[in-house]
């Protein structure tokens, strides 16, 4: 199963992807952000201060397109990796599906919000962590 990026098919998605990279920031700076997701609130301190800095820039995402934003890149960076896990082709399938789920833009998928705990287990499961790290 492909994954592919949905930045270029969301405009929500899109316009957060312009403002960060606007604010200096890369997609090495974005996947770096979500391998340091954990449980605690303090380690997704850096997820609000980007929220922040973009609504200064005049640009407020939408919902949790920041979130996606972030998780896009990360998931762009472990996707190919996903095939060489020493797991269950099964699993392997289910997590390129999950994958899958990150990228759909804001809506009335659930969201994944920075403080909440399926934003943290998007983070581990979209870095790899939770397998290799």
């Amino acid at each position: 199963m492909a994954t592919t990026l949905s930045l270029e098919n969301s405009p929500q998605l899109a316009r957060v992807a312009d403002a960060l990279r606007a604010l200096g920031k890369t997609p090495d700076d974005c996947v770096g952000l979500v391998g340091v997701v954990k449980d605690s609130r303090e380690s997704q301190a850096e997820v609000f201060s980007w929220k922040q800095e973009l609504q200064k820039g005049g640009v407020t995402p939408e919902g949790d397109a920041l979130e996606r934003v972030l998780l896009t890149y990360a998931v762009q960076e472990s996707a190919p990796k996903v095939q060489s896990l020493p797991v269950h082709e099964g699993v392997k399938a289910l997590m390129l599906k999950e994958f899958q789920a990150y990228l759909k833009p804001p809506g009335p998928v659930p969201p994944l919000l920075a403080g909440t705990d399926p934003f943290v287990s998007a983070c581990k499961i979209a870095s790899l962590a939770r397998l290799i790290g």
